[in-house]
């Protein structure tokens, strides 16, 4: 079923864009964009999915669990690849990892599950604060977005709701174990608040943990600023960093896999909205889409067949014998 949805989706992209496309401009588009601008965007793309490694990494030492380098690069690859073909927020990939992080780096269940719902925490939290921030701009910007109060309110009450209980878990898992300890629950769930309420009392990282989280996010709405730039100069860049949030947080409704068709309806039509010409929009959509999901895709396809190989040839460990510092 997430299959047809995506499939109408993407049908709906070409319906809004074929119109008003002339094939000579979508040529003249491509033939636009320098060699490198793109490899500027890879080498931009690398450095964050390094730097997502280097927070997970970062996230199992604060916990008393170190993970090397390569080995947390295998989990997520791993991780990476079943959210691709996962709908909505990509849980499947979180089960990945958490099954990976017990065989693998010899964590409890408990732990993996701590480790995995601390790093969501803090990445949740900073991106839909992030597109809180984008919604309020782009409200003013684009007239698609001025429509009823009553929309407009539900969303931006959900979205403060979220931050909320996202950003109390962070700060007062302590508090929330002594609640649950008093009803004298044994629950799973005590055990990831017992490792929660560990994490935070290292505050220098909880600090660092959420700035390289905000970091992380900014680097997204960046990378497609510097592609827009390609095109066209009139457009700010706040109103791009809201364009590219507001197009992800449409990708994580459970609607197709790895948010194939919502994301590119949505920025397709945000630009169009904008005036973009049509061509430019195509070439802006499917590169941004290719370089921030499917090379990401990949390159954890090929980290993963390589780390088969040498697992079968006896080295698990890989080439990288680093650890996370």
């Amino acid at each position: 079923m997430y299959r047809i949805l995506g499939i109408i989706l993407l049908a709906l992209f070409l319906l809004l864009i074929t119109p008003q496309l002339e094939w000579q401009a979508l040529g003249k588009a491509i033939r636009q964009v320098p060699f490198s601008s793109l490899l500027g965007l890879v080498l931009l793309q690398l450095v964050t999915q390094l730097l997502l490694n280097c927070q997970w990494c970062s996230l199992g030492k604060t916990l008393q669990s170190p993970v090397s380098f390569n080995k947390m690069l295998y989990i997520n690859s791993q991780g990476t690849l079943l959210e691709s073909i996962t709908p909505g927020a990509k849980i499947g990939g979180e089960v990945v990892r958490v099954l990976l992080l017990k065989n693998i780096a010899g964590y409890s269940a408990a732990k993996a599950v701590s480790l995995v719902t601390i790093q969501k925490l803090f990445s949740f939290s900073s991106f839909f604060l992030l597109s809180l921030a984008a919604l309020f701009h782009i409200t003013g910007k684009i007239s698609y977005f001025d429509g009823p109060a009553l929309v407009k309110g539900t969303v931006y009450t959900a979205l403060v709701l979220l931050i909320t209980v996202f950003m109390a878990a962070l700060l007062y898992p302590d508090r929330m174990l002594v609640m649950l300890k008093k009803r004298n629950e044994n629950s799973f769930l005590v055990e990831i608040l017992t490792h929660m309420t560990v994490f935070r009392q290292h505050r220098g990282a909880w600090w660092r943990q959420l700035g390289l989280s905000f970091l992380i996010w900014l680097l997204f709405p960046l990378k497609f600023w510097l592609l827009v730039r390609v095109f066209t100069h009139e457009v700010d860049l706040f109103t791009l960093a809201g364009i590219a949030m507001v197009a992800y947080l449409a990708a994580m409704l459970p609607v197709a896999p790895g948010g194939l068709g919502s994301f590119e309806v949505t920025m397709s039509g945000l630009l169009l909205l904008l005036g973009l010409p049509a061509a430019d929009v195509v070439v802006i959509t499917v590169l941004f889409r290719f370089i921030t999901f499917w090379l990401v895709v990949l390159l954890s396809l090929l980290f993963v067949a390589v780390w088969k190989i040498l697992c079968k040839e006896g080295n698990p460990d890989g080439p990288l014998q680093q650890s996370c510092s």
